[in-house]
């Protein structure tokens, strides 16, 4: 087991966190863990390919990708560790028709894992929406606000439909990256609203120009924490004054 770990870091550090393709790695499955099937139910933790699990999106932030593939391949998760690691980060899903498997939360790091080529990640089922049609199927998502309806340019709303099928697909939103960063620095306070980051994505991008946002990252950043402060910005979740 320990050898096999070590050949799973020395594989995720020779990758250097870019995103050219490592070796496959096997993640341990506890004993308790099943593999996710037509017979998972609602509560129940099962492990799946990173690549099998649906979006809810239709995009995602590359930045806070890479992150995440840092931290997975740093000195976090070691022998001991990855099973902890994936069980504590284990995204909420719902079951939806032909027993496909949606991730309602979780993309970036979902995301992550596959490209550090982890062969099964944890999901945790909340929903059983198997039995419906797909169209009553995304119309109860929408209900639920288990879905992003806008894709990397804000357009939208977009037929759920036509997101893509895998999170591998999913093409960078920049602004998506920058209201995380932008988090981060105080900007604004994490709440549990899903796709809050999409909302504030969506909420600067028509203040800060994308080609500030492409070539001067930083100063967008300290852009955006001063927008995110501006009242305009009070209803959104999350928004608090600035200090002082």
């Amino acid at each position: 087991m320990k050898l096999f770990f070590a050949a799973f870091l020395t594989a995720i550090f020779a990758a250097g966190c870019t995103h050219e393709a490592v070796e496959p790695t096997s993640a341990p499955i506890s004993p308790d863990t099943k593999l996710c099937s037509s017979q998972t139910t609602i509560g129940e933790r099962c492990a799946i390919a990173p690549t099998k699990v649906h979006p809810t999106q239709f995009s995602l932030g590359l930045k806070d990708v890479i992150k995440k593939r840092k931290k997975i391949a740093n000195s976090k998760i070691n022998t001991m560790e990855l099973t902890a690691y994936l069980t504590k980060n284990t995204p909420p899903a719902v079951k939806g028709p032909k027993n496909i498997f949606y991730i309602v939360d979780g993309h970036h790091r979902t995301r992550a894992m596959a490209e550090e080529s982890l062969t099964y990640i944890y999901i945790e089922v909340k929903k059983d929406y198997s039995a419906m049609s797909q169209t009553d199927f995304w119309n109860q998502m929408k209900k639920d606000n288990y879905v992003w309806l806008y894709n990397e340019k804000g357009e939208g709303p977009i037929d759920p439909a036509k997101i893509p099928a895998s999170i591998s697909m999913l093409p960078d939103d920049p602004y998506r990256s920058l209201a995380e960063d932008a988090l981060e620095h105080g900007g604004f306070s994490g709440t549990d609203t899903l796709y809050q980051q999409f909302i504030w994505a969506n909420y600067l991008r028509p203040l800060i120009p994308l080609d500030k946002v492409l070539n001067n990252y930083d100063e967008a950043v300290k852009d955006a924490v001063e927008f995110a402060h501006d009242a305009a910005a009070q209803d959104l979740p999350g928004y608090k004054k600035k200090a002082g």
